[in-house]
């Protein structure tokens, strides 16, 4: 059996199959006040790379859509032009499970039922005791992330592994996060320890935010990179319900 197969079936048998579990909603965890529609997060490193992420959001303040952009696709092509990269689409939860659909084109507005050839599904998952798991399966690719939430909503750690083979090559990694908040329940500090084919690495990451909006989102944060010695801005954008 198949590590990610083995994590589902673990995971379902110590919560009994439970399936009544009530997810987290999307607000919650990003940790988001108000009833926020979309939001835009910009991340801008010292070398010039630029990642943008716009995530939309229903009524009830559960994901329906995320894009991804980038200006560094491929080996030094670092531009001021932003590309596309990839999207993904949030079904409703059915219980405590919902389907992300993921796709590389912009334009096409997929069929959910029939897929397109070059999209792929993620399963998602939320039990009683706060745990959190993405599955993603293909021929040559396994991915799973597992995450734990406190009772207060905040996360605390998540590991994820990844195997990929191809050829005669074989390439596996795992990574896992400790997450740290202050006493006003501020994100601080992420420990973060990466394996990559048993060559381990550790680093740690500190959060300062700079400014907010009247709701109390964050629209400014530096994260500083004590491994790498860099760091990056974030910035955050948002567009609310009325």
């Amino acid at each position: 059996m198949n590590k990610v197969l083995l994590l589902i079936v673990l995971l379902f048998v110590q919560q009994g199959w439970a399936t009544d579990v009530k997810p987290l909603t999307d607000w919650q965890v990003y940790q988001l006040k108000g009833q926020v529609k979309k939001m835009t997060v910009v991340q801008t490193s010292e070398n010039g790379n630029i990642n943008r992420e716009e995530i939309e959001f229903d009524k009830q303040g559960y994901k329906t859509l995320k894009k991804v952009f980038r200006n560094n696709i491929g080996i030094d092509s670092v531009s001021a032009e932003m590309k596309f990269l990839n999207k993904e689409r949030y079904m409703p939860y059915n219980n405590n499970k919902r389907w992300i659909v993921m796709g590389v084109e912009e334009d096409v507005e997929e069929d959910v039922e029939e897929g397109l050839t070059n999209i792929n599904k993620t399963n998602e998952y939320w039990f009683s005791d706060g745990q959190h798991v993405i599955i993603n399966m293909g021929p040559t690719h396994e991915v799973s992330v597992k995450e734990i939430y406190s009772n207060e909503e905040k996360l605390l750690s998540q590991e994820t592994n990844i195997s990929i083979k191809w050829d005669d090559s074989e390439y596996n990694s795992i990574s896992k996060h400790l997450f740290t908040y202050d006493k006003e329940g501020e994100l601080i500090r992420t420990d973060i320890k990466i394996s990559v084919d048993e060559v381990e690495t550790e680093s740690y990451q500190i959060f300062v935010v700079q400014k907010r909006d009247k709701q109390g989102n964050i629209i400014l944060r530096t994260v500083e990179n004590y491994m790498e010695e860099s760091s990056y801005k974030e910035s955050f954008s948002y567009e609310y319900y009325n």
